[in-house]
């Protein structure tokens, strides 16, 4: 039996659309199977992929260039890490999390491919919120031998943390809500179905714990409001009321949204009264409060390098809040996505990131629906990572990957047709 390579190299590649579809839909529900079928799709890639082609896509798209100069950056950064091992950890972590998932949905030849990677998003949202509600009123604690990480206080399916789960969630709501305020023509069962979408995962937003989320739609429908309605008073002051009207509720009726405001405004309160940061908030604040011995000792171009930045931060915030302090306990994290890279890549890194956003914004699109997706993309990274690290966490990293990328695509599909 004959078996002409081309056809088989080029039915590889064609397959790996589905396994993109595959990862979209796990990524969110189950990270680490999303990184499981990500390295399997990356080695269909490599058996497949026309390097010639995509040579050409990298030679086409500005966005793409610079992602790879900042991460030919990062690397660079541990030659000047004393950590190495622990550089090369989170060195890993930055290339299987958020490179790999930008080159392989980038230089697909689908065209179709960016509509069906947003469904399928949005599908598997919906996964997430089904077992969200099971957890929630208390009769699933499994699904398929997983077990679930949450409980009736804070219902997480399988994402372990719900700082990345609740921006998950808000990037879904805010995804939905253009297809009922922007698509025309929609039929009355199409509107029905996402207005009860919309609904119930803005109170699934509401009954997690995580504020992340919750700021960061709340931050990005204001400026999305600003963007869209701001030659519209009556548009902005009835979307405010609104806006308002939910966040009350919430905290008259979710328990947990209640006791994590309250939460916040105690930790608010004992930092101003008693210079306590050892809360919640407190580590937030605690950020700018030790930034400016961090990069005392370090360059301020280069910063510390990707391998000492966790280190760096431990010994800075030991000696300024005390070994006991919750510092002490987060592992050198900095919980903030513009300062951890600034002090870790020093103004080199920071502005290659900046100018990669910049890029992002530049990107002439015509699909007002892309135009909208980059608008929620960039406003979550900015609200979300003002709050959390984004290349901290490995969820931040797969969920921006997977939306930076189809903008990217769009971009291509138009200029290589």
């Amino acid at each position: 039996m004959h078996i002409n390579l081309q056809e088989l190299r080029i039915k590889i590649f064609q397959s790996i659309d589905y396994f993109i579809l595959i990862f979209v839909f796990v990524a969110p529900i189950k990270p680490y199977l999303g990184k499981k079928v990500i390295l399997f799709t990356l080695l269909l890639w490599l058996i497949s992929a026309d390097y010639k082609n995509i040579l050409n896509i990298f030679k086409t798209s500005k966005t793409l260039q610079y992602i790879a100069l900042f991460l030919a950056y990062i690397t660079l950064s541990l030659l000047w890490s004393e950590n190495f091992n622990n550089g090369m950890k989170w060195l890993e972590v930055n290339i299987i999390y958020f490179f790999i998932p930008i080159l392989i949905i980038t230089t697909t030849k689908n065209t179709e491919l960016v509509k069906k990677v947003i469904f399928v998003f949005i599908f598997s949202m919906f996964i997430n919120e089904l077992i969200s509600y099971g957890i929630f009123f208390g009769f699933l604690d499994n699904i398929f031998g997983f077990q679930v990480h949450g409980d009736s206080f804070n219902p997480l399916p399988f994402q372990v943390s719900h700082i990345p789960y609740s921006v998950y969630i808000s990037f879904a709501i805010l995804l939905s809500l253009y297809k009922i305020f922007f698509v025309k023509n929609n039929n009355i069962y199409f509107n029905f179905i996402a207005i009860i979408f919309v609904v119930t995962m803005t109170i699934n937003l509401f009954l997690s714990s995580g504020r992340s989320g919750q700021f960061a739609m709340v931050m990005t429908l204001f400026s999305l409001l600003i963007v869209y309605q701001r030659k519209n008073i009556r548009n902005i002051l009835i979307s405010i009321i609104t806006i308002f009207i939910v966040l009350i509720t919430a905290y008259n009726f979710s328990n947990t949204f209640n006791i994590r405001v309250n939460q916040g405004v105690n930790d608010i309160q004992d930092m101003y009264k008693n210079n306590n940061f050892n809360t919640s908030i407190g580590v937030r604040i605690g950020s700018y409060v030790i930034l400016p011995q961090l990069l005392n000792k370090t360059s301020i171009l280069i910063g510390t390098g990707i391998g000492d930045i966790q280190d760096s931060v431990l010994s800075k915030t030991k000696i300024h809040f005390g070994e006991t302090s919750v510092f002490a306990k987060q592992k050198g994290l900095l919980h903030n996505t513009f300062l951890e890279i600034l002090v870790t890549y020093g103004i080199i890194g920071f502005l290659l990131f900046l100018i990669i956003f910049y890029n992002l914004l530049k990107i002439h699109l015509v699909d007002k629906e892309m135009i909208y997706i980059r608008y929620i993309l960039i406003f979550s990274i900015l609200f979300s990572g003002i709050a959390a690290s984004m290349f901290t966490f490995k969820e931040f990293m797969f969920l921006y990957a997977i939306f930076i990328s189809i903008i990217i695509k769009m971009e291509l599909n138009k200029k290589l047709s």
